[in-house]
């Protein structure tokens, strides 16, 4: 990964010029989005900076271990205060996103119309923002990738044990523990980086992959067994949960990590999908195994989203059953996405 001089001192520059700095990331936010908010902000604290992390929404619990000691303000809670915070901010990082929407309808207008200096930090395709700065890597694994090229480079000895925990949170979710998204050199030559300078990698996995509620086990295992449906002759599945049925084993944030990637377990399924009904939208998740489907252009043709090649999302504001019938009709034609074609 290059990044470039000009960008990293332009960064330099406005970090020490700054003195409020904010840090904001995605809308349903994950390890990444928090692990690189919260290494970043203790980067920053440590030059003495006046600095907060806007974050659009509660994360997952698993994550809450990782995340001490960080002034946070949670914008679907307290909107009003987190609106001010980035109108009245020098510099605003955002990580993990690349387009303004993704952040939430509490904070975009005022993510847009802030008048601060703006840095973005990013692995997604097809970015759409207005900055002065942004350091963007769709081939990177992660945001948190990116951040920790971008931290060495401003600093030799920016990573401590602290932001290195932060760090491989991101890194090690983001590519399903280096099961995919993760076949450059570079990656696991970061990891023996962070790895130096103190994570205990048996420790972070323990707390990230075995720490399940029993209400989160046992969705898992209904999702499974109740809600799997197979279309074998296009080589896709998906799983989908009502909004009565997260109700009924307690559904937090975080519950359904990494579900719809049971889908690919499946020998010939090459595209799987997760559907969530919430309050007031349905929210898809959709993955793909190397070299088949693009799920990006899949997202963003039929549903409003987009993200990776082999990892993307979508929304649906109205009901699930449309979803369904929508989604179903568009596997027979998954054939119009392959990787191959293009």
């Amino acid at each position: 990964m290059e990044l470039n001089k000009l960008d990293i001192n332009r960064t330099k520059t406005l970090i020490d010029a700054a003195k409020t700095i904010s840090i904001v990331t995605h809308f349903n936010p994950d390890a990444d989005g928090v692990g690189s908010s919260v290494a970043l902000y203790h980067f920053l604290k440590r030059q003495n900076k006046d600095v907060q992390v806007v974050m659009p929404n509660p994360f997952p619990s698993f994550i809450d271990s990782f995340v001490k000691d960080v002034d946070m303000i949670y914008a679907s809670k307290e909107t009003k205060k987190a609106r001010v915070r980035l109108m009245e901010s020098d510099i605003i990082f955002g990580i993990d996103f690349n387009m303004v929407h993704r952040v939430g309808n509490h904070i975009k207008d005022a993510l847009a119309e802030s008048c601060a200096a703006k840095i973005y930090i990013d692995h997604h395709q097809e970015p759409d923002l207005a900055c002065e700065t942004m350091f963007s890597f769709p081939d990177a694994c992660s945001a948190s990738e990116v951040l920790a090229h971008l931290l060495i480079a401003i600093s030799p000895d920016a990573i401590d044990k602290t932001i290195a925990d932060a760090i491989y949170i991101g890194l090690c979710t983001d590519t399903g523990s280096f099961s995919y998204n993760c076949n450059n050199a570079e990656t696991y030559s970061l990891v023996a980086y962070l790895v130096s300078k103190g994570v205990c990698v048996d420790e972070v996995h323990q707390e990230i992959y075995s720490t399940f509620s029993e209400n989160r086990l046992r969705l898992l295992g209904y999702a499974i067994s109740e809600k799997l449906k197979v279309f074998p002759q296009y080589g896709a599945a998906y799983i989908c949960l009502s909004k009565e049925e997260l109700r009924q084993y307690d559904f937090q944030p975080g519950d359904t990590e990494g579900l719809v990637n049971y889908c690919l377990n499946l020998k010939d399924i090459n595209f799987g999908c997760l559907v969530t009904e919430r309050e007031k939208i349905v929210r898809l998740s959709f993955r793909s195994k190397k070299n088949t489907i693009d799920t990006n252009k899949f997202a963003r043709t039929y549903w409003n989203g987009g993200g990776h090649i082999m990892a993307s999302g979508g929304t649906f504001q109205g009901k699930l059953q449309p979803v369904i019938n929508n989604l179903e009709a568009q596997i027979k034609h998954l054939k119009d996405f392959s990787q191959q074609s293009e």
